[in-house]
């Protein structure tokens, strides 16, 4: 999804800054002419340096911006410019508006890059069922997804913040759903202290995501990569978080319980899918009440949303990070992911989908990082 992001904001780009060139710059001197189109040449660059496989940066995520600016401008201003030559003579007045646009846009991207990112939220969602148990009425769940901890290596004291939000929320439960990393185990140095004082009455739960698999790296040999995978599971078993690669625990308050089911991640192509929901929910037949943990929201839609043999009553996933952009109602995340953010029933069935704490690039514009509490609710007949 990130090459496909970038992509696509690529060809936008060209095609602005070829329309303003030929509109506006052409007939200019010839530094300047030349230098129109140094940005561009910046840009494409340090997109070629990004090919090939490291950590991101402070320098990288500058770089972000900065395009991520010359984007949104450029793309705006040329929108404008368009309808203003339809329209000749409002011609003048679609300019003038284009730059104050392009000039708010650039201001957004300033704020979604440096501020949004750590505008850290909680949000509260209640989850009834008739299917749980009286003892887990009022039963809080801290959700959180998507840390990709190597986005946070020029900022640890972030993840510092986001520990300290979880705690406070006092919960029964913490689990974590998944992308732990951007690339490799190597991302986790230094965060071991702070990830292992997460902390949840009844334990802190997690899955892997796609990204936890590292196959964002370029690997001298399979070996290597199984090797690193390696060394997130047993990052996270030390700091006391329970990994469940498809299977589940029984969590039980006197004679009752509920089941938490816990999959590996369920892929998209060209991606492996190594979760087993089957094999995750043996023995949970005679639990009345069962969450599932899964990284991939799509894994709901096409396992568990209309399939009876599932009679799972609360999904959990991340992975969409709401594309990291929301403006009221709307994400393009909806363009790929029917339930993209948020809490989604249909019939006794529910998933919640959250956004991420995390990013891959530094940016978030109203889809900012969350942090969910979520209370279940014994539903009354």
């Amino acid at each position: 999804m990130f090459k496909l992001v970038i992509a696509s904001l690529l060809i936008l780009l060209i095609v602005a800054d070829t329309y303003i060139y030929i509109r506006y710059i052409k007939r200019s001197g010839r530094w300047v002419r030349c230098l129109w189109w140094l940005p561009m040449a910046l840009v494409v660059a340090w997109l070629a340096y990004m090919a090939y496989p490291h950590v991101m940066g402070r320098v990288d995520s500058l770089a972000v911006i900065f395009f991520l600016c010359m984007v949104s401008a450029k793309v705006i201003f040329m929108l404008l410019s368009v309808i203003g030559s339809c329209i000749r003579p409002l011609r003048r007045l679609f300019v003038i508006t284009g730059l104050t646009v392009s000039l708010l846009m650039v201001g957004m991207v300033i704020y979604a890059c440096f501020v949004g990112t750590r505008r850290f939220v909680i949000k509260n969602v209640t989850v009834e069922s008739a299917d749980l148990p009286q003892p887990f009425d009022g039963y809080k769940i801290v959700h959180f997804s998507d840390m990709h901890i190597g986005s946070w290596r020029s900022s640890p004291e972030a993840v510092d913040s986001i520990v300290a939000l979880i705690n406070r929320q006092d919960a029964d439960l913490v689990l974590f759903t998944g992308d732990l990393v951007n690339s490799t185990s190597s991302e986790l140095e230094g965060f071991k202290t702070v990830l292992a004082s997460v902390k949840g009455r009844d334990g802190v739960f997690s899955v892997l995501g796609n990204h936890d698999y590292c196959d964002y790296h370029h690997w001298p040999t399979e070996q290597q990569r199984l090797a690193d995978v390696e060394s997130i599971k047993s990052f996270q078993k030390s700091i006391g978080w329970r990994l469940l690669n498809n299977e589940n625990v029984i969590i039980r308050h006197g004679a009752d319980s509920i089941a938490l089911i816990g999959v590996e991640n369920w892929g998209e192509p060209p991606f492996p899918r190594y979760g087993d929901i089957n094999r995750a929910s043996e023995g949970t037949d005679s639990i009345a009440y069962k969450i599932l943990m899964t990284h991939n929201p799509r894994h709901w839609l096409n396992s568990v949303k209309d399939n009876d043999r599932h009679d799972i009553d609360l999904t959990l996933s991340g992975h969409t990070h709401a594309m990291q952009l929301r403006i009221g109602g709307y994400s393009p995340a909806s363009m790929r992911y029917p339930q993209w953010g948020g809490l989604y029933n249909v019939g006794p069935k529910a998933i919640h989908v959250n956004p991420g704490v995390g990013q891959i690039i530094p940016f978030r514009f109203g889809a900012w990082p969350e942090i969910t509490v979520i209370i279940l609710k014994r539903k009354t007949v």
